[in-house]
């Protein structure tokens, strides 16, 4: 069953020189249960698509399209029905930690302020609350810890609290924004492993540079490149079989691959090329490729690919 459905999402920001474009035309859908990464290198939008969701943005971004939560547009949805929909129904856990915790607040007042303001907790029982969060997620001697601010831990630590903070009302769904994301290969997978854990029934969007992480933790990826998606599958198939030129090539770059690095870089927002975006960088394009943009197109079950190679 549908969690949520994004279709024909696009973003634009307005700005001195004009609008530029962001993201185009993204169909992205999320099953209940069902937990979906979606990578692609840094600057592709990957962010902005789970900002957009969140209606986060800033005020000269321009979405259109729609993101049906539960039947319900999100896009259309005034500030204060989405005052009900963050923290309670969708929980983001934002990358960087050191700057998503506020310095001046204790931890366990960020971990209590979901919980204050969805649910009749207080007291006692708010404290409990947030007691069980931080024992449940590893962080030890938590009437002690609970008190302190956000620079007396370190990153695992901090990351561990945004992942407390997004677990706190039950929401239906989470985005996790680059979790892993600064980490050392120690606490890399410490978090990796907790977030197996705690994601293991519940239904998320993973936003990722990282292969690895996509590959331990979603049971679907979607392939970003230039602000549209180019692939998406099973990942376990996305990875063993890549069919676009640029997850093959994403795959190649990775250092268990050996780091082979794609040649050239991504168009800046509103510098694509005509035709196909990854052309200029393809090892495999045709004379066409310069001039047809592909459309994205199912291969098989569950599978699709944006490549003029398989039209």
């Amino acid at each position: 069953m549908s969690l949520l459905a994004v279709s024909n999402l696009s973003v634009q920001f307005e700005g001195r020189a004009g609008t530029v474009p962001v993201l185009d035309h993204i169909d992205l859908e999320i099953n209940t249960g069902e937990q979906v990464a979606l990578i692609g290198e840094s600057g592709c939008g990957k962010t902005v698509f789970g900002m957009s969701v969140m209606r986060l943005l800033p005020s000269n971004a321009r979405v259109t399209g729609s993101a049906r939560y539960a039947g319900r547009d999100l896009i259309l949805a005034d500030e204060r029905e989405m005052q009900q929909v963050r923290g309670k129904k969708i929980a983001m856990i934002s990358q960087n930690s050191a700057f998503a915790l506020n310095p001046v607040l204790t931890i366990g007042d960020q971990i209590a302020e979901p919980l204050t303001l969805h649910t009749s907790c207080r007291g006692n029982d708010l404290h409990r609350e947030v007691i069980a969060l931080l024992t449940s997620l590893g962080i030890e001697r938590p009437e002690e810890n609970m008190q302190k601010y956000p620079h007396q831990f370190s990153g695992g630590m901090r990351e561990r609290i945004l992942i407390a903070m997004a677990l706190a009302c039950n929401p239906d769904l989470i985005i996790a924004d680059e979790p892993t994301s600064g980490l050392d290969a120690l606490v890399k997978a410490q978090i990796l492993e907790l977030l197996r854990t705690v994601m293991q029934d519940r239904t998320l969007l993973l936003i990722t540079h990282d292969l690895g992480t996509a590959s331990a933790l979603a049971s679907h990826t979607a392939v970003m490149y230039a602000g549209e998606i180019v692939e998406y599958g099973p990942t376990q198939d996305l990875f063993t079989y890549p069919l676009h030129p640029y997850t093959q090539g994403l795959i190649a770059a990775s250092p268990s691959a050996g780091f082979h690095p794609i040649p050239g870089v991504s168009p800046a927002p509103g510098q694509v090329p005509s035709g196909c975006w990854f052309c200029p960088r393809c090892s495999c394009a045709m004379d066409r490729c310069s001039t047809v943009h592909p459309s994205l197109k199912k291969t098989g079950t569950n599978r699709q690919v944006r490549c003029l190679r398989y039209d």
